[in-house]
């Protein structure tokens, strides 16, 4: 996936999937690194704070690198997210 970042605060970063995916084992407490789909907008969170954000999330994932990339990004940067078996 590729597309353009987003922030929320400094709890997070987003990008806008255009995907429509329904609600599944939603929680509302996340942890830095873990990865959430909000199914509101259909964006690919990920935390870089421990938080827990106004609405509950599906979770999907965990960063397991160079999350220090996704720390430093600013509004309006291009991140690519590949999944690395």
């Amino acid at each position: 996936m590729k597309d353009r970042i987003h922030k929320l605060r400094e709890n997070l970063v987003y990008i806008e999937t255009g995907l429509t995916i329904g609600a599944e084992k939603q929680r509302s407490r996340f942890r830095r690194g873990e990865m959430a789909y909000l199914t509101s907008n259909g964006s690919l969170c990920i935390f870089v704070k421990d938080s827990a954000p106004i609405s509950a999330m599906n979770p999907i994932g965990v960063v397991r690198s160079n999350l220090h990339l996704v720390e430093t990004a600013q509004t309006g940067d291009v991140m690519t997210l590949r999944h690395i078996n």
